[in-house]
């Protein structure tokens, strides 16, 4: 078969796959990291949960980062997003220590902007500050690499 032939059929392969709603990509390897990833999400929830308790809408409520106005809600999403895809992604496809590496300096951007949200005055609600912290105190202890 032609080069062409080969691309024609891999791409006719790539939209059946996709009419499905399949996908060829690889599970992300086992790695420590991957169970602490998925620890990540309850906590990111419970924090969302008990700010909508404490009457705080997380989506509108803009806190200051580093001289910027952020969303609560942006923030948290980031962290949900690296921890359910950024990671097993990173481990997927990235060769060695460098898909590591990259997880852990994402986590420590991650941890900053949570102790970020710590100490936000419009944040002070107990039951959120719980929340809040449990979910730093997680992102402060990623397992070893």
């Amino acid at each position: 078969m032609s080069g062409a032939g080969r691309y024609l059929k891999a791409f006719v392969g790539a939209v059946r796959l996709t009419l499905r709603g399949e996908t060829v990509a690889p599970p992300a390897p086992a790695h420590p990291l991957m169970d602490w990833a998925r620890q990540t999400l309850p906590l990111v929830a419970a924090v969302r949960q008990t700010a909508a308790a404490a009457g705080l809408d997380v989506a509108t409520l803009k806190i200051r980062v580093d001289g910027r106005a952020v969303s609560v809600e942006t923030l948290l999403a980031a962290v949900q997003f690296h921890a359910a895809q950024e990671y097993p992604n990173l481990l997927r496809n990235a060769a060695g220590l460098r898909g590591l590496n990259a997880a852990y300096a994402t986590n420590f951007n991650d941890h900053y902007a949570v102790l970020k949200l710590l100490e936000a005055p419009e944040l002070q609600a107990s039951a959120v500050q719980h929340s809040l912290q449990r979910l730093a105190n997680h992102l402060e202890q990623p397992p070893p690499a």
